[in-house]
Formats: C-alpha cells, sequence, structure tokens
C-alpha cells in the first residue's frame, strides 16, 4: 500500500527529508513508569506514550465503540537483569519485547535490549511505532473488537495498522512530541514493523499464543492500511479480509 508508481510521494503525501523523532521543543514526559530506572530509554517509551494517547484521546470516539481509558499500569524492566520482576506470569529475563496484558491492563517494554536496539538500528521513531502497535492492542479490547476466539493474526494486523494510523498523524505533523519524514524515517519504521516481533497477550490467553503473528508482508500491509486510511479500516480487518 505504502509502495507506489510515483516516486514523490508515500500515501499521498510528500516524500520528504529531515529529522524522525523528538521533536527539540518537546514536552517532557509525563505519568508514572513503575521500575524505571529512569533511563533514557524509558524517558523515550513514556514520551511515545504520552503521544500515542493524546492521538486516541482526539480520535477513538469519531470511529470506534466503548470509551476510551489512558492505560495506566506501565511498567518496564530490563531482560539482562537475571532478577528482572515478573510482570502478568511472564518472566522477563532475556525476554527482549514489548507487550499488553488485557486481564491486568498492563503495558511493559524491556528498557535493557529492546528499546535501545530498536533505536540504534531503526531511529527513535520506531519506539514510537512499537509503543503504537502495544497501545493498539489496549485499544482493540477497550472498542471490543477482539475475544478468545479471535485468531492472532486478526488482532496484530489491526494493532499493525492502528500504528500506520497513528503515524500518519505525526508525519502530518499533528504530534507536539515527535516528527516523522516521509523518507528515510519512514523506511527506518517500516523495517522496524518487519523485524521486530511483538507477544500480543499474556500467559492467560493461550489459545492465540500458538497462532501466526503474519508475516512482513503482511504486517507492512497493515500498518500501510492505516497510514493511508484510517482507524475504522484498521477495526474492520478479519479473517475473511485477510483471506482475500
Amino acid at each position: 500500500m505504502l509502495f507506489r508508481s510515483d516516486p514523490l510521494r508515500v500515501g499521498g503525501l510528500p516524500v520528504t527529508g529531515g529529522p524522525s523523532g523528538p521533536r527539540e521543543n518537546a514536552p517532557p514526559p509525563t505519568g508514572k513508569v513503575y521500575n524505571t530506572d529512569g533511563g533514557p530509554a524509558d524517558k523515550l517509551a513514556l514520551l511515545a506514550i504520552n503521544d500515542v494517547e493524546q492521538f486516541w484521546q482526539q480520535t477513538y470516539n469519531n470511529v470506534l465503540k466503548g470509551t476510551f481509558t489512558p492505560i495506566h499500569q506501565l511498567i518496564s524492566y530490563d531482560s539482562n537483569n537475571p532478577s528482572s520482576v515478573s510482570i502478568c506470569g511472564r518472566d522477563t529475563y532475556h525476554f527482549a519485547n514489548a507487550f499488553y496484558c488485557p486481564h491486568d491492563k498492563v503495558m511493559a517494554w524491556d528498557r535493557g535490549v529492546l528499546v535501545p536496539t530498536a533505536q540504534r538500528f531503526f531511529g527513535d521513531m520506531s519506539v514510537s511505532a512499537l509503543i503504537a502497535h502495544e497501545y493498539g492492542h489496549a485499544v482493540q479490547q477497550m472498542a471490543g473488537l477482539v475475544s478468545g476466539e479471535t485468531p492472532t493474526i486478526v488482532a496484530e494486523q489491526q494493532a499493525d495498522c492502528f500504528a500506520g494510523v497513528y503515524l500518519r498523524w505525526v508525519a502530518e505533523g499533528h504530534s507536539p512530541r515527535f516528527t516523522v519524514s516521509t523518507g528515510d524515517g519512514l523506511d527506518h519504521v517500516l523495517a522496524a514493523v518487519i523485524t521486530i516481533r511483538e507477544p500480543v497477550l499474556a500467559l492467560e490467553d493461550t489459545e492465540l499464543i500458538d497462532q501466526g503473528h503474519g508475516t512482513a508482508a503482511d504486517r507492512v500491509s497493515a500498518f500501510g492500511k492505516g497510514f493511508i486510511r484510517d482507524a475504522a479500516a484498521c477495526a474492520a480487518i478479519d479473517m475473511d479480509e485477510l483471506k482475500h
């Protein structure tokens, strides 16, 4: 979807260069992160959470059912630490990832490996995209889009799509915290979408964990749908659509 015959436009926007990442005049991150070390990785993740939250506060009621409720349980951990905390019944030692736990309404991320690795290879906006994906899983729960019977690939495609809608908002210049170029900046985000595999649900949702998360093409396609269209298109993703 993002790939087009016109090399000067992406998703209808002009291809631009320039910086991608936190704005120089971005407000400081706000909110409580449990188990944080107060370092730059957690500050970046929290800034991204603030931004994605603002996006959904402005967008949710226009397109989705239910009520938007910000995620208040935010937990950071260091997957390099053998004494790393257990979250939602999950051992986080050597678990270099990020996830949303619907049962406890908790979002968690690895500050030890995941965030700095994403920054190094894909840039700061890849962290924002990752956070947007995980927040997408929370939004699914709020809107009643998924249940215990929902195939994991549907949940993942919706979340990738929601991340694309958020990145479009940033690319259009609406974010007070981040900016992303539609050239190299967006290319790096797409590379991260392909590379990083996130768990969807917590251990109590074992019936979903053994299902596929989608190929690289699936994930880029879902992200592109969100970037080009809107959150309503993401919410409409189901198995019938994915089979065609």
